[in-house]
This record gives structure tokens, C-alpha cells and sequence, in this order.
């Protein structure tokens, strides 16, 4: 099975040899060494270690809903991203 799907719901409902086109949502992989992880845990890191960059960057929810988006994507009116951090994997310390 053939899919555009990024969810994994294929799989989750039992189909076999899942080919996921766009890649999957609920899994980040490392480029370096391909180890994988989820989404969820990374997302966690990612906010842990710039959570001052965040507050100071990120809209708040509260102030303008129209600006996150139902895919998670924000449209942020700060482009300067140089203090933005990207965790490293935790197996290879690559990206």
C-alpha cells in the first residue's frame, strides 16, 4: 500500500508493507545515522531547550488563533532564527 498519508493510520489498522510517500508525522529521523524517535519526544526537547526563544518569538494562542495553524506550522513575524536550537540525536549527536 501506496500512501500520502503522514498519520499512520495504514498501519494502525493493520495494513502490511505501508509505504508511507511523505514520511510519517509521529516519527522523527535522524539524517545522520537514521535512527528514529517520536514526534512527541522530540517536540519536548525542542521546547525544553528554547523555551526562552519561544517566549519571546512564538505567538501566544491567545492573542492571535488565526496564526497556528491546524497542521501545527505558525507564521511567525520574527525571521531571525540564528538563536533558534535544533537538538542532536541522541545516539549520534548528528541532525
Amino acid at each position: 500500500l501506496v500512501t500520502q498519508n503522514v498519520d499512520g493510520l495504514h498501519s494502525k489498522a493493520g495494513s502490511k508493507n505501508v509505504v508511507d510517500l511523505h514520511g510519517r508525522n509521529d516519527t522523527v529521523v535522524c539524517r545522520s545515522c537514521a535512527a528514529r524517535r517520536p514526534r512527541v519526544d522530540f517536540q519536548e526537547e525542542l521546547e525544553a531547550v528554547n523555551a526562552e526563544w519561544m517566549a519571546a518569538f512564538l505567538p501566544q494562542a491567545s492573542s492571535s488563533p488565526e496564526d497556528i495553524r491546524a497542521d501545527g506550522d505558525a507564521q511567525l513575524a520574527h525571521g531571525d532564527f540564528r538563536e533558534f536550537r535544533v537538538p542532536g540525536c541522541s545516539l549520534c549527536g548528528g541532525g
